[in-house]
């Protein structure tokens, strides 16, 4: 499931559901049952909480996509 997550505390709620639904952390794992889709803020960062997001949705190797977000000043026309 692709998801939208607000903040790194609310990353941890969303991955023990996702454990349950799994059925534990190695589970998790092999199912990939979590997807995150970030994306930077201008000038082309991402945010502290964004990084932690995803440091901690590593540890259950869920996959992270890169959004290409177009930014004020930085890209787009």
């Amino acid at each position: 499931m692709a998801t939208w997550i607000y903040s790194s505390r609310s990353a941890d709620h969303i991955i023990e559901m996702a454990k349950v639904v799994a059925g534990g952390a190695e589970e998790l794992k092999a199912r990939k049952l979590l997807t995150y889709f970030s994306e930077p803020i201008s000038p082309l960062r991402y945010a502290p909480h964004t990084l932690e997001i995803m440091v901690k949705l590593s540890r259950y190797e869920c996959p992270t996509y890169l959004g290409p977000m177009v930014t004020a000043g930085g890209s787009g026309r």
